[in-house]
Parts: C-alpha cells; sequence; structure tokens
C-alpha cells in the first residue's frame, strides 16, 4: 500500500468535513446578502412548481390548477437549504470520482507493470 493512500483518504475526510460549514455560510449569504436574497426565493419558488409537478404526475393526477407560491420566508429557506446541500453534494462527487480515478490510474500502472514482466520473461 502505497503512502499516499492514506493521505487521500484523510484528505478527502478532512474536504468533508470542511464542506459543511462553508455550506451553512453559502446558506447564511444566501439568506442575508441582498443580491442572493432575491434569486435564492426564486429558486425555492422553482422547487416548489418543480415539486407539486413531479407530486402530481406521481399521483396521476391530471388537474391543472395553477400551483400557490410559497410565502417568501418559506421560499428563501428552501431556496437556501437547496444551495447548500447542492454545495455538500458536490464536494462529495468530485471527492469520489478523483478516488475513482486514482484507483484507475493505479490499475493501469499495475497493468502495465504486469506486461513489462511478462515481456522480459520472454
Amino acid at each position: 500500500m502505497s503512502p499516499i493512500f492514506p493521505a487521500a483518504k484523510v484528505g478527502g475526510a478532512l474536504m468533508k468535513t470542511l464542506a459543511k460549514p462553508v455550506s451553512s455560510r453559502i446558506q447564511s449569504l444566501a439568506r442575508t446578502d441582498d443580491f442572493w436574497r432575491g434569486k435564492t426565493v426564486a429558486l425555492g419558488q422553482a422547487l416548489n412548481i418543480l415539486s407539486r409537478r413531479i407530486t402530481r404526475v406521481a399521483e396521476n393526477n391530471k388537474t391543472r390548477r395553477a400551483i400557490p407560491p410559497l410565502k417568501e420566508a418559506a421560499a428563501l429557506d428552501w431556496g437556501a437549504t437547496f444551495i447548500g446541500e447542492s454545495f455538500v453534494f458536490g464536494v462529495t462527487t468530485l471527492i469520489i470520482i478523483s478516488e475513482y480515478q486514482r484507483a484507475a490510474k493505479k490499475d493501469r500502472e499495475q497493468d502495465m507493470l504486469k506486461r513489462l514482466q511478462r515481456e522480459d520473461k520472454e
């Protein structure tokens, strides 16, 4: 086992741990900053509409009633939570992809080494 393996695992765990407070900070910024607040409310409203439409389809409900908008505070909360959770999901996804690529590179190197050893024997 190479010394990079534990370092990569510890580094990945550290990044996941650090992503959570950063996510909280992003959520706070989305709720309080004037520029991001409006966009966060709009995102929360869009998520509400999407969620209601998916629920209607899942329940095979054919009614086409208008979906009432959420109150601003609820839309803001939903949008900010979605942004924060998306950040954590993105960091986790990047960690998984990097671990997969590292493992694939290691496998390729081992295959190449085995091939070279076979060629040397011949």
